[in-house]
């Protein structure tokens, strides 16, 4: 404890002028040394929620900046940023990135997602961090759900999440509906189940490792989406003209649905992405050219495969 008191000499300050006391170096993490500290100031809140080895590298480098005449070189410029993704998960499982990795810091970037379901009514968030492209293979944040989106057919009703770090890298996530300009947000904090140094240098890692098999499981979590989409799509058409009571070779498309139903059902588990695109090229086969007679006897009908990020 000798040179922080010889620190404070040297600064002409007393214990009572200091604000906070703010833990940097690895022998900090040595709980007698806390201890020490504490009571040298009169036990005063220690600040922990820097990385110690960090503060450690940010001063050394700058040190080697000013010992090397960098420091006064205007070209160069050091700038704080993002070491993960981070974003939101929507209904394919899958990650929906907001914030790319390195992105500088402070900064504020928008999605806009639509609900997915008639009279949807709520929208839930999910934020994790990370490169890996399925949602909860990544660190966790936190979560939220925006109440209060008025009742509309799925697809018309629209919200952005607008994702904001400010310059001590606070993430801040809000929700609004643009229609009612209602809201809700979470505030995630650097030490708020963020991660370390070492656990984000494993996880970029294990992001490499598996991106051959993350690419698969993206592309398998796609198919059974589009195909799932495709089918609410057909149900929405056949219903609204004649109850799902369309014939057609078999039976209806209200049979032929809910078969499929069962079938993705049966398949939970299924890992080939193949299997479900052969499924979808087998129902549009059936129910694409029922859907074409019925636009040429006049009803007011389409089918069309659309990309959109829901929730």
């Amino acid at each position: 404890m000798d040179i922080v008191k010889k620190c404070l000499k040297d600064a002409k300050m007393e214990k009572s002028d200091i604000n906070d006391v703010v833990l940097v170096g690895g022998s900090t993490r040595i709980p007698k040394v806390q201890k020490m500290l504490q009571d040298l100031f009169n036990g005063k809140e220690l600040c922990k929620s820097l990385n110690q080895d960090e503060a450690v590298a940010y001063g050394a480098a700058i040190h080697a900046a000013i010992l090397s005449g960098v420091r006064h070189n205007q070209q160069v410029v050091l700038v704080d940023v993002t070491p993960l993704s981070i974003g939101t998960e929507i209904r394919s499982g899958e990650l929906c990135v907001v914030i790319p990795r390195n992105t500088p810091i402070p900064t504020k970037m928008e999605k806009r997602f639509f609900t997915v379901l008639d009279n949807q009514t709520s929208m839930a968030n999910h934020v994790y961090e990370g490169e890996r492209p399925i949602a909860r293979e990544n660190n966790f944040l936190g979560e939220f759900t925006l109440h209060g989106i008025p009742p509309a057919p799925k697809g018309v009703s629209k919200v952005i999440d607008c994702f904001s770090i400010d310059a001590n890298g606070i993430l801040t996530v809000t929700s609004t509906d643009k229609s009612t300009g209602n809201n809700n947000h979470i505030t995630i904090t650097n030490h708020s189940g963020r991660l370390s140094k070492k656990e984000i240098d494993r996880m970029v890692e294990e992001a490499k490792k598996y991106r051959a098999k993350d690419t698969e499981h993206k592309k398998l979590a796609r198919a059974k989406s589009e195909l799932e989409n495709y089918l609410t799509k057909i149900w929405d058409i056949v219903s609204g003209n004649s109850g799902g009571k369309v014939v057609i070779q078999g039976g209806t498309m209200e049979d032929i649905i809910q078969q499929t139903i069962q079938w993705l059902d049966w398949n939970v588990h299924l890992t080939e992405a193949s299997k479900f695109e052969e499924k979808l090229k087998e129902i549009e086969s059936i129910c694409n050219p029922v859907i074409t007679r019925m636009q040429k006897n006049g009803d007011d009908v389409g089918v069309k495969r659309t990309k959109t990020e829901p929730v």
